[in-house]
Order: C-alpha cells, then structure tokens, then sequence
C-alpha cells in the first residue's frame, strides 16, 4: 500500500509538471532595471525545460552572455529543491490549477526569487536578485519553437 501510495505522489508531481511546464524551448526578449538610478536595459534570451531540468542563456550585449542552469528535485507534490552544479541552493512550488512555478534562491551574498508561467505556446518568467548593492528586476516573453 504504501509503495502505490508513493508511486501516485510520483505521478501527480510528474503530471503538475507536465501541465504547467511543458518540454520545448522557448527564445524571447526581456527588460531588466535596477532600484539603483534610472538603468535599465533590454535582452535576448532562451530557455529549454526538459523534463524537471530548466536551462536559460541570456544575450546581453556587451555585459555577456550567463548562462543559469538548474534541476528542479521533487521533496514532496508541487514542492521542490533547486539543484545547480548538483548543490541545493534553494526551494520552490508549482500550482496545480494555475500554470504556475516560483523558486527562491540563496548563494552567499546574492538572494534571487523567480516565477514562470505558461500561456499558450508563451513562457513568462519574471523576478528579481539582489547581490547586497541594490536590487535587480526583470521580465521576459518568451515564444515556443518549433511547435508542432
């Protein structure tokens, strides 16, 4: 009984995922600006969501292009650990009725929180980070690619 139980735990989890993070890659545009004056400014991005895996490049001109990758680890249904470089680095949840995530993350000085939702065949994800000189906010509208 308590392996079926386990196994149906699995399967919702899996299932929250799928519906409100479905596979595919995404590539859009955001706005970031800073508390910090009046900068701000404009770049490219692209995501991948494979399976419980999330990898974004960020083109941002001259400042570079990061890249954050991370694995979202089940802890319970709808709840999980962020996992990067295989360290856990923070924690987050996904609605089952809203296509919804949101994750908070801490790595020494810097403390970042980010949502993505799914509308259609758009991904948006929207947050902030702060590494201790000012807060940083961003947006992004990202369009599916190759989409069946």
């Amino acid at each position: 009984m308590k392996a079926v139980l386990i196994a149906l735990m699995v399967l919702v989890f899996e299932s929250s995922f799928a519906q409100v993070l479905a596979d595919g890659s995404y590539e859009g545009s955001g706005l970031w600006k800073s508390s910090k004056a009046a900068i701000r400014g404009e770049y490219k991005t692209t995501t991948v969501i494979s399976g419980r895996t999330i990898e974004a490049k960020y083109d941002m001109g001259e400042q570079g292009q990061p890249t954050w990758k991370f694995d979202m680890q089940e802890t319970s249904p709808g709840f999980f650990d962020v996992i990067s470089k295989g360290k856990k680095v923070g924690a987050g949840y996904c609605l089952e009725k809203v296509a919804l995530c949101h994750y908070e993350v801490s790595v020494r000085n810097m403390k970042l929180e980010e949502t993505l939702t799914v509308q259609g065949v758009n991904l948006y994800r929207f947050g902030s980070k702060n590494e201790g000189r000012g807060t940083i906010a961003w947006q992004e509208k990202l369009n599916q690619v190759n989409v069946k």
